[in-house]
């Protein structure tokens, strides 16, 4: 596996199991998953990656995957959100906590204790549900109901009906995204999402009430297995790259599960056994190219016939990872190299970034505005000043050296102007009489101005009040 190389995520590699000899089975188990662990990050983590321990109080392998999936990303990194696979975590610990002998936990109560655990993660529910305050008014009486009541539907009530319609469409109704609606065969115009989940808990949560032992128990954590890993591998879909946004262009490697397989009999076998087939269940029906998944120990005859395991070598098991293989692939660990310290492997080297997307976002964004306002201030740069000076000249009376004052004669100045506009009207009138063969005067060529008088009338002017216009 090259992370750097976005290629090579295009295929969907097949289930790796490295089982080691019989003896010692627990010690070189731990030694083999340390060094795989060492190798996808010796000092912090260079490729998102989770090992998965095997514990007897931890039934659910899918529920220590998506927290260690979301916790100590490579640096520098985006971080993967999975908001299928916290809503779903939330319902299935709320299947586990209920209970025995209640039935259905009720649609509405399920919504609002999911909507709650939704609201304490932050995010703009999280900042609505805290501006709602106490669930009690701090004002008494009618005042206070109405305040309470008016407030906590702005901001919890409405907020959460929105929200809650929100994953009906994504979960259920989308064709394209509605993987709840396939997963439940439910269809698009059926029940709500909180409905179908408030059934799957019905089912379920007698079951859990079980002995562990009990085989209606194991089918009851085999359920919610298959429904808390679904979520999960549908959020570690292949992010498009886009080719603007920082954020998505860090999204280049495969997230990596490294599982521990106790020996059988031993606690947590079932429910590393148990992960085991719910991923390799589900695989087969996965659109994206989804995590590698990489087992060490010895697995039980019984999950390997129900795997249809093909076992082989390292060496070719190093090439059916990239080669698409569906059937899973088991490793067996020869006795000699234990008993030797063994080559170190080298870390793998994906691609690293200096900067964290957020910088390289306020980067782009400065660049971005930067070339704007030069592009809208370029042309004038090398545009002409436009020429804004008067005809006549710019300076005033006083500063062209004019000493006497100018007598004002407003009739005198509209007759001269009268005279020289008849002249030139008796000129024009001489142009149209001559014919086209005239080419002194040359008609067609000429233009003909007609200058106006702004100047007070004769009346006005002679008037005793002396205004003019």
């Amino acid at each position: 596996m090259n992370p750097a190389r976005r290629d090579l995520l295009e295929n969907k590699p097949p289930l790796l199991i490295l089982s080691p000899p019989a003896d010692r089975t627990s010690a070189r188990t731990r030694r083999v998953l340390e060094a795989l662990r060492w190798a996808l990050g010796p000092e912090h983590k260079r490729v998102p990656h989770v090992v998965l321990h095997a514990e007897d109080d931890v039934p659910l392998l899918s529920m220590q995957a998506g927290a260690g999936l979301g916790f100590d990303v490579p640096r520098n990194s985006a971080p993967d959100r999975f908001p299928h696979f916290w809503l779903m975590a939330d319902v299935v610990g709320h299947i586990q906590e209920s209970r025995p002998g209640s039935g259905g936990l009720g649609a509405r109560k399920l919504r609002d204790h999911v909507y709650r655990r939704r609201a304490e993660r932050g995010g703009l529910p999280g900042l609505l549900w805290h501006m709602g305050g106490t669930d009690t008014a701090p004002i008494g009486g009618v005042r206070g109901f109405f305040v309470g009541l008016v407030w906590h539907s702005l901001t919890r009530t409405l907020p959460r009906w929105v929200w809650a319609r929100r994953q009906n469409r994504r979960l259920v109704r989308s064709k394209r995204s509605g993987w709840l609606g396939r997963h439940l065969n439910a269809t698009a115009g059926g029940a709500p999402v909180f409905e179908l989940l408030d059934q799957v808990g019905a089912r379920q949560s007698p079951r859990l009430h079980l002995e562990p032992g009990h085989p209606r128990h194991k089918e009851g954590l085999a359920a919610l297995e298959l429904l808390l890993l679904r979520a999960l591998l549908e959020d570690l879909h292949k992010p498009a790259v886009g080719p603007v946004l920082p954020k998505r262009r860090r999204r280049v490697s495969r997230p990596v599960l490294l599982v521990e397989i106790p020996p059988a009999g031993a606690p947590g076998a079932d429910a590393a056994e148990r992960f085991l087939r719910a991923f390799h269940t589900l695989q087969s029906g996965l659109e994206g190219p989804g995590p590698l998944v990489i087992a060490v120990g010895r697995p039980s005859g019984a999950l390997q016939a129900e795997l249809g395991v093909e076992r082989t070598n390292l060496r070719r098991a190093s090439t059916l990872l990239h080669s698409g293989n569906p059937r899973p692939v088991v490793v067996p660990l020869e006795e000699e190299p234990f008993g030797r310290p063994g080559l170190q492997i080298p870390p793998v080297q994906p691609r690293k970034f200096r900067m964290g997307w957020r910088a390289v976002t306020a980067l782009e964004i400065a660049v971005l505005a930067a070339a704007m306002a030069a592009g809208t201030t370029a042309p004038s740069l090398w545009e002409r000043p436009r020429n804004t000076r008067c005809a006549g000249g710019d300076d005033p009376v006083a500063a062209a050296g004019q000493k006497q004052r100018i007598e004002i004669k407003p009739t005198q100045w509209r007759a001269d102007a009268q005279n020289r506009i008849t002249t030139q009207n008796r000129r024009a009138e001489g142009y149209g009489r001559c014919g086209p063969s005239c080419s002194s005067c040359r008609a067609r060529r000429r233009t003909c101005r007609t200058p106006s008088s702004t100047g007070p009338s004769p009346k006005c002017a002679a008037s005793p009040c002396g205004r003019s216009g």
